[in-house]
């Protein structure tokens, strides 16, 4: 949990550099009118915030990929969602619609088959997904990706970090499994040679 709690904080402050052809956007839960709620807003937000920032010191905008499907009860998709929302707020750039993922693997794999170059690639998401979502983009093949945390809302933060600290345990579950066993093992074989030796 701890650590989980330390990759949130620590990807909110991380300096992404400035060469990103592609910035992906991770979608969440839209609202029943289809408008884009307060998580993924952040999440949109901090996508275009860097956007902006890149172009001002490097004169080149990042095409951004809003990436997520219709989920259950959701009126129309994430990526068409977080697309009204950026319209609305006036944004320019060139944008690219995912929108068949359900997961966040499906976010990176779905996205990356409109990506021409996996070098120059970041992501923005929520600060606690940050490290789950980088693991799933490493092991899709996307070379030196960065993410871009947006902040949680204060209502939102706990019960989310207990949620991802669960998921990545869930992501993970093999290697998690193989450490317990192994010091298990070594617990057992500890006790074995106190025991026949007789070292207490």
């Amino acid at each position: 949990m701890a650590a989980t709690f330390y990759a949130a904080r620590k990807s909110r402050y991380h300096k992404v550099a400035h060469d990103k052809k592609y910035v992906i956007v991770l979608g969440c839960s839209v609202r029943e009118d289809g408008l884009s709620g307060g998580v993924l807003r952040k999440r949109i937000e901090a996508a275009v915030k860097f956007a902006h920032e890149q172009e001002r010191d490097t004169g080149k905008l990042p095409t951004l990929i809003f990436s997520g499907g219709k989920g259950g009860g959701e009126p129309i998709s994430e990526a068409e969602s977080m697309q009204k929302y950026v319209i609305a707020q006036k944004y320019e750039g060139k944008i690219i619609l995912e929108d068949k993922s359900a997961t966040t693997h499906e976010n990176f794999k779905f996205s990356k088959e409109k990506i021409k170059d996996l070098e120059h690639v970041a992501f923005a998401t929520t600060d606690f997904h940050i490290f789950r979502s980088g693991v799933f983009a490493t092991k899709l093949g996307y070379e030196h990706i960065e993410g871009i945390g947006a902040k949680s809302p204060w209502y939102f933060y706990y019960n989310a970090l207990i949620r991802e600290f669960i998921a990545n345990l869930n992501a993970e579950r093999k290697m998690h499994i193989a450490i317990v066993c192994t010091m298990i093992g070594c617990i057992l074989g500890l006790l074995t040679i106190i025991y026949f030796f007789d070292l207490l």
